[in-house]
C-alpha cells in the first residue's frame, strides 16, 4: 500500500493552478498539521498491518512550511505504519523555498526522493505561469539537493506555454548535476484560473495543440538523447529511477491519502477528503486546542530532538485531550449538511467521513486499468486483468489483432503495449479496447 499526504500551502498561487492550495498564516499551518496528525493516527489504528512501499508528500508546496512540520510528519508515519526498508519517500519542493537547511533536514528525516517544480527554464515563461522562482534557481536547487545527499532528484516541466529554447543544453547540465527524473506535462487551462482568463481574453498567448504536440516530440527526443527513457506518457527517468509511487497509481495499486482533498483507493473503493480547509480543520482538529494545551506543544519540540519519545507523545496526547476524531460539528454559516460514509477494509470499518465516495464497478475497474496501463511503457498485464475478471485477449481479440497489424500495439509475454509512434493518439487506441 502507498501513502499520499497533501500539504495545501503555497507562498503564492500560480496562475494555472486549480489544486486545493492557498496562502495561509503560520498559525493556520500549525493547526493543519495538528489536524493531520489526528487523521493519520486514527487511520493507523486500523491499518497498522499494511506494509507501506512508498510515501509521497505533495501539495501545494511542502517546502514552504517550517522544516520541523515535515520531519515530524515523517516520524509520525514511521511510528504508526510498517514502512518497507526500501520505501520510496518523496517530497515536492519549489526551487526558491528549498533551502540547503531544509533539504538537509528532509534527508536526515528519511526522505530519499525530491521533486522540484521547475516548470520552465525561461524567466518570461515562469512569469506567465505566475511562478516565484527564476531559471537559475532550478539549477541551484538540484545542486543543493545533490549536496544534501539526494540521489533521486526529479523536476516537473510544463509543455505548451512557449517553445523551449536550449532544452538540450539545460537537460545536459542538470543531468551532470544529479537529475535522475523528469515529468513533462502538457499545459491544461483549468476552470476560471487567472491564466485561462488571460488566454481567453487574448492577453496571453500559448502554443496551439499542434505546436504543443511538436514540443512534446522535441522534448521526448532531447530527454532520450540524455539518458532519460520514457516509461509513462509524461514521465522520463534514468534507468532505475522511475517513480515507484506514481507507478502504483498507474497499476491501480491501493493507496491511502491524508490531508485536505486527499484521495484514497482501497478495496475497489475510491473516496476523498473535503477540499474546504475550514471544514477539514473542523472535522479532524480544533485550532483553539493547540494554544490551550501547551503540554502537547512542548512534547512536539522534544520529538524533534528525540524520535524515541514519539510513543510517549501519543500517550500523553490521548491522556490530555479526548478527541472526537470524526465528530462533525456545524461550521458557522454552514447551510449544507455534511454527510458521512462508512465502509469496510480488510473486515474493519476504516473511515467515518468522506466528501466523495465511489464503489468502482467491474467495468470501471477494467476500463481504468486499460487506460492507465497503456500510458506506461510496461503496458497492460493481461494475466492480472484476467484475475480481475476480464479476459481481454478473448473479449477484444479482433480489435487487438487489428491494432497490432496497424503497428499501434505489441504483445510481449502477455503484456499489451502501445508503440511509441502511437503515443499521440493513445486515446483512440484505448477506446477500441474498452
Amino acid at each position: 500500500m502507498k501513502i499520499y499526504v497533501h500539504i495545501p500551502f503555497c507562498e503564492h498561487k500560480c496562475k494555472y493552478c486549480s489544486f486545493a492550495s492557498s496562502v495561509c498564516s503560520e498559525r493556520t499551518q500549525t493547526a493543519y498539521f495538528f489536524a493531520l496528525t489526528n487523521e493519520i493516527t486514527r487511520a493507523a489504528s486500523l491499518l497498522k498491518k499494511e506494509k507501506i512501499t512508498s510515501i509521497y508528500i505533495g501539495g501545494g508546496t511542502p517546502s514552504v512550511v517550517d522544516k520541523h512540520h515535515i520531519t515530524n510528519l515523517v516520524q509520525l508515519l514511521e511510528s504508526n505504519f510498517e514502512i518497507a526498508k526500501d520505501a520510496e519517500i518523496t517530497i515536492e519542493a519549489n526551487p526558491n523555498t528549498a533551502s540547503p537547511e531544509k533539504l538537509a533536514a528532509y534527508k536526515s528525516a528519511g526522505v530519499n526522493r525530491i521533486s522540484f517544480g521547475a516548470q520552465s527554464f525561461d524567466n518570461q515563461t515562469l512569469q506567465t505561469l505566475g511562478r516565484m522562482h527564476n531559471a537559475s534557481q532550478v539549477f541551484e536547487a538540484v545542486e543543493d539537493a545533490r549536496k544534501a545527499g539526494f540521489e533521486n532528484i526529479s523536476i516537473d516541466l510544463i509543455l505548451g506555454v512557449k517553445k523551449f529554447e536550449n532544452l538540450d543544453e539545460n537537460i545536459k547540465q542538470l543531468a551532470r548535476t544529479g537529475l535522475t527524473h523528469i515529468s513533462a506535462y502538457m499545459l491544461i487551462l483549468e476552470g476560471n484560473t487567472p491564466l485561462k482568463i488571460e488566454v481567453d481574453t487574448g492577453k496571453t498567448k500559448v502554443l496551439t495543440d499542434d505546436e504543443s504536440v511538436e514540443e512534446y516530440e522535441h522534448a521526448y527526443k532531447v530527454f532520450k538523447a540524455n539518458g532519460f527513457e520514457r516509461y509513462e506518457t509524461s514521465n522520463f527517468a534514468k534507468t532505475g529511477f522511475e517513480s515507484r509511487h506514481n507507478m502504483g497509481y498507474w497499476q491501480m495499486e491501493e493507496y491511502i491519502g491524508f490531508g485536505l482533498a486527499a484521495h484514497s483507493y482501497l478495496d475497489g473503493k475510491r473516496f476523498s477528503n473535503t477540499e474546504n480547509l475550514n471544514e477539514y480543520l473542523n472535522i479532524f482538529g480544533n485550532e483553539n486546542k493547540i494554544e490551550k494545551n501547551k503540554k502537547i506543544n512542548k512534547t512536539n519540540k522534544k520529538i524533534i530532538k528525540n524520535t524515541k519519545k514519539i510513543d510517549f507523545f501519543n500517550k500523553k496526547r490521548e491522556k490530555n485531550i479526548n478527541f472526537d476524531y470524526f465528530l462533525i460539528k456545524p461550521l458557522k454559516n454552514q447551510t449544507q449538511k455534511i454527510t458521512s460514509k462508512k465502509f469496510d477494509f480488510r473486515g474493519k470499518t476504516v473511515f467515518d467521513f468522506s466528501k466523495i465516495f465511489e464503489q468502482l464497478s467491474p467495468a470501471q475497474t477494467f476500463e481504468e486499468y486499460i487506460m492507465l496501463g497503456l500510458r506506461t511503457a510496461k503496458g497492460i498485464d493481461l494475466n492480472r486483468l484476467k484475475r480481475l475478471g476480464l479476459d481481454l485477449k478473448k473479449e477484444r481479440a479482433k480489435e487487438i489483432e487489428t491494432l497490432i497489424s496497424a503497428g499501434a500495439l505489441t504483445l510481449e509475454n502477455d503484456f499489451l503495449k502501445l508503440t511509441p509512434a502511437f503515443y499521440g493518439v493513445q486515446n483512440q487506441v484505448i477506446l477500441k479496447l474498452i
